[in-house]
């Protein structure tokens, strides 16, 4: 769909017959280029007749190398705005070439394991292979990133291919790119295609949630008979995710819910957060939406009263019912007032020292504390205030790994499986240096997938993954430059 002539009507907002905006030819580029760098401020004040040039650009190595030697002090305005483009294009080229290398790991042997009938292993899982969980670790990203990455990268090499063109002509970016894919990725191939060929003609000149919007038009258009059954599909992947870590000891928790749902709870929020403040309640709506929030799903654990006055840390605290254990690990340095060292919330990360110290004093709480050496984490006390705590050694463990010991997950050790590193019909011996927490993904992949994982010391784990990679790498001399430096 893509070649080298100048122009390309398909992808024009205003449709077919009307002048290309695609990128053409890359010859001259150094010329284009310099012809930009030429609109100073002082030569051609607004001046926007030498940029149309470089607009017309498509990304290529040679736009790149054009690009890195133009510095943009002293351009107009319209001359920088039009540097941001072409490097925005760039970055749409070189996404497309890095998910082109995906294609080609996830279609590889080594990434497509015989599952046996008994790890239960889903269809998605067997789809994707385990490229992405290579990926997740080669990237230090998470695995949702990594199979994502697979996901796109597997259907513009298949029935998608334009949408992947569009990207590698820098006519879309990323996100809009994925807009495409995950909108299209339950739908039959025919239909697909038609949605594609719809939307891709706009897609330069929309947003990414307009371009959203718009695929689910079309399919709407399309194929109004399935639209129930992808909904149905699609609601069987409903999920919240855990925390995300935001600054200053918040965190943020985003659900995918079906649409009628997700607008049920909005309406519930609103409602209560507006009635609070009819009633005279201090608190923004915003405070009290995510006040009553927590207090309607952790109960007594750490929620606020919706009905009480006031806000920030003053804030009531409810008492009403058990709330969930959660778990505080706290050096015992910082009961003793020392501030310089941070406490950990299992599931989220550090926390200061004051709440730590507030969550361990607090009589009415449910959370768990662990008091640790500050200097080698060691745990040198278990703290229960409701639940009846589990086997001591399972509890030891876990409190020591904290998450799967896998280096890209941030699965809660509570939830995950305890392996035996060395199997135990191998002689593995249960005990703490053979001991680990893996979540069951993870776990999946040292059974049957390759992955070979060992424990030189207790709580010290090396991967070795079907690449042959070996993670953590062996570390360099300190403070040694990256290889690319």
């Amino acid at each position: 769909m893509f070649d080298s002539a100048p122009t390309h009507t398909a992808f024009h907002p205003a449709g077919p017959g009307a002048p290309a905006r695609a990128c053409g030819s890359t010859t001259g580029a150094a010329t284009a280029v310099g012809g930009v760098a030429a609109v100073t401020t002082k030569e051609a004040q607004g001046s926007v007749g030498h940029l149309a040039g470089l607009a017309d650009l498509a990304p290529d190595p040679d736009l790149v190398r054009s690009l890195d030697a133009v510095s943009p002090e002293g351009l107009t305005d319209d001359a920088v705005l039009e540097l941001v483009a072409a490097w925005g294009r760039v970055a749409s080229w070189a996404r497309a070439r890095q998910l082109d290398a995906v294609a080609e790991l996830a279609g590889r042997p080594s990434m497509n394991p015989v599952w046996p009938a008994a790890a239960n292993v889903s269809a998605r899982q067997r789809e994707l292979g385990i490229a992405g969980d290579e990926i997740a670790l080669r990237l230090r990203t998470s695995r949702h990133r990594g199979e994502a990455m697979v996901r796109m990268a597997q259907a513009f090499d298949r029935h998608l291919a334009e949408t992947g063109d569009a990207l590698r002509h820098g006519l879309i970016d990323e996100a809009k790119a994925r807009a495409v894919v995950d909108g299209l990725a339950r739908v039959a191939i025919p239909v697909a295609l038609e949605v594609q060929d719809r939307v891709l003609p706009i897609a330069p000149e929309r947003t990414p949630g307009q371009l959203s919007a718009d695929v689910q038009r079309a399919l709407i258009e399309c194929d109004p008979v399935d639209a129930a059954h992808r909904h149905a599909a699609a609601a069987e992947e409903r999920r919240v995710c855990r925390p995300r870590v935001l600054p200053d000891g918040m965190a943020g928790i985003y659900a995918v819910l079906p649409a009628t749902d997700a607008v049920a709870v909005d309406t519930a929020l609103n409602d209560a957060a507006r009635t609070a403040r009819v009633s005279g309640d201090g608190r923004t709506i915003d405070q009290l939406r995510a006040d009553t929030f927590v207090a309607l799903l952790a109960g007594g654990a750490h929620g606020s009263a919706i009905g009480a006055a006031g806000g920030g840390a003053g804030f009531k605290r409810a008492t009403v019912g058990r709330g969930p254990s959660i778990r505080v690990t706290v050096p015992i340095s910082v009961l003793l007032g020392d501030e310089s060292v941070a406490a950990t919330l299992e599931g989220y990360g550090a926390i200061a020292a004051e709440e730590a110290r507030r969550i361990a004093a607090d009589p009415q709480s449910t959370w768990r504390r662990l008091l640790t050496d500050p200097a080698s984490g060691r745990v040198l006390e278990f703290g229960r205030r409701s639940y009846r705590p589990p086997a001591e050694l399972a509890d030891l463990v876990r409190a020591r790994d904290g998450t799967c010991v896998m280096p890209t997950c941030g699965a809660r050790a509570q939830y995950c499986d305890l392996d035996h590193t060395v199997p135990f019909e191998q002689g593995g011996e249960t005990a703490p240096r053979n001991l680990g927490t893996l979540c069951r993904h993870h776990h999946l992949l040292k059974t049957h997938a390759g992955w070979r994982l060992e424990q030189p010391e207790p709580g010290e784990f090396t991967w070795t993954t079907p690449t042959g990679r070996v993670w953590p790498p062996a570390a360099g001399p300190p403070g040694a430059d990256p290889p690319w430096s």
